[in-house]
């Protein structure tokens, strides 16, 4: 499975997100452009624990799905409901300003990829604590999931 800890995956996620426009359509789900960006950052600052989400996940979650999804299993658009940190209208961070907002994703994507120690294991708050790997994995496929959702 991809993942933005390999170069070549991060330099092409790094490009689609740089052909997000604030005029996208959405082709499913609830999200404008705007709000897909800052939810997309937001996965990222939890990962880098830089913000903060509680752990709500239980046995079942932790290990057969955590386990399904990193082994490329595809999210089912529009039917998984996130947790309240990510939430646009919840604790989700707010769009402020579209290109400002993009390119502040993309320094995330930059900051894990070259930053992210790989003997650090941070709390997702469904699957519990991840690895580097893991984290780097489940953002590849959620960075694909909302990218592709604009037709990026």
């Amino acid at each position: 499975m991809r993942s933005i800890t390999n170069e070549t995956a991060k330099e092409q996620i790094e490009k689609r997100i740089l052909q997000l426009s604030e005029n996208d359509e959405r082709k499913w789900g609830a999200m404008s452009v705007h709000q897909a960006v800052c939810h997309m950052a937001d996965q990222i600052r939890i990962a880098m624990e830089v913000k903060k989400a509680e752990y709500r996940g239980n046995l079942f979650i932790r290990t057969v799905v955590k386990k399904l999804i990193l082994s490329g299993m595809s999210a089912p658009k529009g039917k998984v409901e996130t947790s309240p940190e990510l939430k646009q209208g919840g604790g989700g961070t707010k769009p402020v300003n579209f290109e400002r907002d993009k390119q502040t994703l993309l320094k995330l994507v930059n900051d894990f990829h070259y930053q992210y120690s790989p003997a650090k294991k941070s709390v997702h708050p469904a699957f519990g604590p991840l690895s580097r790997e893991e984290w780097g994995k489940l953002a590849y496929s959620h960075l694909n999931h909302h990218l592709a959702q604009f037709g990026k």
